[in-house]
């Protein structure tokens, strides 16, 4: 009795876990959690009779096992629409309620001795069930030993288990023509100030940039970057050899260096090199580095931010305020998620932080911007920021050397544009703090369509030497403005990834002038005078995938009152710019 009970009881069960194991799709992976239980798996239900199922096939090598299973031993269960679901990955639980219910029939039925249930007939289902299913588990097997195999191959040939690399390489050539000769100041033109509109006007260039992330280093979240750039070509336009005269205008980064002489050779330098880690929350997120950029964090429209694939020409990439530190330099910034629609981020950076001789020279003493900014974002599609950007230029943070009395620039370096990016006496002029304010926008008013815009008003004030704070005699202040405003059509003419983008830039430009002529270099800028008009940039690209990581974005410009120097020519830039990434 005992031994006939025993084989019943396997009988039953490995009929139960045969129809399991014929439930469970090949690779399902069902979820055990107890949020996959309650969120993923509905009620059921008992039900006396398997024609009860609805989507159980009479034909279905398992029909005949349900219904043993259902109607003579009581033990399987569907869903409250009358629906078993035979190929849905099975979760744990409903494993263990399955088979505790046929077990405790098992029971039932033994303390009863209604041992004559069993019957040849169920002995050659669990037979069937057990021979067809056999093959399924060789193939499961096989298929686990496969990707397992794979995973290993993987894993050996990792450039690293921890970092990723990535890569973007741009191609770019561009001309530029005006029709008369192109003034470098507001000066009465003369040889010396001066350049032939159809000369020196062709540019080409090559940039290449490596990345290398390291993630989840220390702790879960961080991130150590490094990334390797390299340039070769000029990125500027009417020049003269030199450079003693270079009209001051916009120019294209992507092409290499304004105001280097072309070449084919690149040096390689490491222009971003941080750390980045989330600090005793989730929401706060710091990064500190030698090499970091204050446009990776503060101020940007998302439309316009990325030379590679939006537009090439400088002014359209960044504000004012950033521009006076217009490359990464030793700092540290943290963003703090205050709310699903508000964040608040803060940027340090020391633009001499790695002089560390001399008072002034470096560190928190020296030359270097403080920025905050708030970011809103109500939803998915709309993005705003309001910043401030505290910033202090002497000579040590004159970062290019692209015009003359570059190390006295009201902008502290020439990438900002606009009017008189030269205009002091150097012999009075120690340095210039800048009290700027910003406001953006980033707007998808429809899927397919955005806007974007920015505009930026900010102080200059003079200085003999802006760490002792002492003002210049007779007086220096300068204010000045900018703004951008744009459209971007996304995936036009129903191509994916493609896009369309056209904008108007008013560089930054003086509004009011209080700097005496003591201060002031007046073939330049005269006391109490603006530039008397402003520069616009107009542009236009289009942006079409050829393959997969590769891009060719034609783009026109056109530059009204370069240099905001009145009798300017307007100048026309064409560029075509091909991007690989990987």
């Amino acid at each position: 009795m005992k031994i006939r009970s025993a084989r019943w009881s396997l009988a039953v069960a490995s009929a139960f876990l045969a129809f399991v194991g014929s439930a469970l799709p090949a690779l399902a992976l069902p979820d055990t959690s107890v949020r996959g239980l309650v969120t993923d798996t509905p009620l059921v239900s008992q039900v006396s009779s398997v024609s009860e199922l609805t989507d159980v096939d009479p034909n279905g090598f398992a029909f005949q096992a349900l219904k043993s299973l259902v109607e003579r031993y009581g033990c399987i269960e569907g869903y409250p629409s009358k629906v078993f679901l035979g190929n849905k990955a099975l979760t744990r639980y409903e494993f263990a309620a399955g088979l505790n219910a046929c077990l405790e029939k098992i029971n039932e039925l033994i303390a009863a001795g209604t041992t004559d249930l069993i019957t040849k007939e169920d002995l050659a289902t669990v037979s069937r069930l057990q021979d067809e299913l056999k093959g399924e588990g060789t193939a499961l097997t096989g298929r686990v030993d496969a990707l397992e195999g794979k995973t290993k191959e993987l894993e050996a040939n990792l450039f690293s288990k921890t970092t990723k690399l990535d890569a973007e390489i741009i191609f770019l050539a561009a001309g530029a023509v005006a029709g008369s000769a192109v003034r470098t100041t507001n000066a009465i033109a003369s040889a010396a100030n001066t350049i032939d509109g159809g000369s020196q006007n062709t540019i080409a260039g090559v940039r290449s940039r490596l990345n290398f992330r390291a993630r989840n280093i220390v702790v879960k979240g961080d991130q150590l970057r490094v990334r390797i750039n390299a340039a070769a070509g000029d990125g500027s336009f009417f020049g003269t050899s030199g450079f003693s005269r270079v009209a001051r205008f916009d120019a294209l980064p992507a092409a290499g260096p304004a105001g280097s002489a072309n070449s084919v050779l690149a040096t390689a330098t490491f222009d971003k090199l941080y750390y980045q880690f989330p600090f005793l929350t989730r929401d706060l997120t710091i990064v500190i580095g030698p090499r970091v950029e204050n446009i990776d964090y503060l101020g940007t429209n998302s439309n316009t931010r990325n030379e590679a694939v939006n537009f090439s020409l400088r002014s359209f990439r960044r504000n004012v305020g950033l521009s006076l530190v217009n490359t990464s330099v030793p700092a540290i910034a943290a963003t703090y998620k205050i709310s699903p629609v508000f964040d608040l981020r803060a940027y340090y950076g020391a633009t001499a932080g790695g002089d560390s001789f001399g008072f002034g020279s470096g560190g928190i003493t020296g030359p270097g911007q403080v920025a905050v900014e708030l970011g809103i974002k109500p939803d998915s599609r709309l993005d705003i920021g309001l910043g401030y950007y505290h910033t202090v230029c002497n000579s040590a943070s004159a970062l290019n050397s692209e015009a003359p009395s570059s190390q006295n620039r009201i902008f502290c370096d020439s990438s900002v544009g606009g009017s008189t990016r030269a205009p002091f006496n150097s012999a009075n002029v120690g340095g210039v703090i800048h009290n700027t304010y910003n406001a953006h926008i980033d707007w998808d008013i429809f899927p397919e369509v955005a806007i974007f815009g920015r505009y930026s008003f900010g102080n200059a004030t003079f200085f003999d030497n802006p760490v002792n704070n002492v003002a210049l005699p007779g007086g220096g202040t300068v204010d000045y403005q900018e703004f951008l405003a744009g459209l971007t059509f996304k995936n036009p003419f129903g191509q994916q990834g493609n896009a369309i983008g056209l904008a108007v830039v008013q560089p930054a430009t003086i509004t009011s002038n209080a700097a005496s002529a003591g201060n002031l270099a007046t073939s330049t800028l005269t006391p109490g005078a603006t530039s008397g008009t402003a520069e616009y940039n107009y542009g236009v690209y289009y942006r079409f995938g050829v393959a997969k990581g590769i891009t060719i974005t034609p783009e026109l410009y056109f530059i009204t009152n370069a240099g905001s120097i009145q009798n300017q020519p307007t100048i026309t830039v064409g560029a075509l710019r091909a991007t690989f990434t990987y």
